[in-house]
């Protein structure tokens, strides 16, 4: 009997929260996982939680996607890992976190480009590698501040409806 062929998925976020789930749940589904995330030293920390349950990650990338070099370093891994899933599920809330308002221009902008912008970017360069190569499956991971709105977390929010309407905007176009 011929063995099957693993699928390979990329997760950006892959290092806390539901990113964390998400390795694992696909690493024990029997797919290749390649995990990105900002800490060398988180993706090690995964790659240690995933050995403890007698599965292991394909690879790790260090990759910071607000930064645009980062963007560019996971949509070179699209192509060289042969990626078959995109899970854009990389995602920053300072609001909650912090008990100041964020009011600062920078602070902002790293929020959408965390949330928003890195994730649209590889959306479409995942759809056009995809379609090169026949099928592909895009995952944007979503919040319910991206349904509703959110009362002190109005900037995560709005990031969050724009990835929404981007996804909603793409979604007919492309399962075509």
């Amino acid at each position: 009997m011929p063995s099957k062929i693993k699928k390979t998925v990329l997760i950006t976020g892959a290092t806390s929260g539901f990113g964390v789930y998400l390795s694992h749940a696909f690493s024990e589904a029997n797919f290749n996982v390649v995990a990105s995330g900002r800490s060398k030293k988180k993706l090690l920390k995964l790659q240690d939680s995933v050995l403890n349950i007698g599965m292991k990650l394909h690879s790790t990338v260090v990759a910071d996607v607000k930064d645009e070099s980062g963007v560019d370093l996971l949509k070179e891994e699209l192509r060289k890992k042969k990626i078959d899933i995109l899970i854009n599920n990389v995602s920053v809330n300072p609001e909650l976190s912090n008990s100041e308002t964020i009011v600062e221009l920078e602070e902002i902008n790293n929020i959408f480009l965390t949330n928003t912008s890195a994730s649209i970017a590889l959306s479409k360069n995942a759809f056009e590698y995809f379609s090169m190569k026949g099928g592909g499956t895009i995952i944007n991971i979503n919040s319910m501040a991206g349904l509703f709105g959110s009362n002190q977390e109005s900037i995560y929010a709005a990031s969050k409806f724009g990835l929404r309407g981007f996804s909603e905007s793409v979604k007919d176009e492309w399962s075509k």
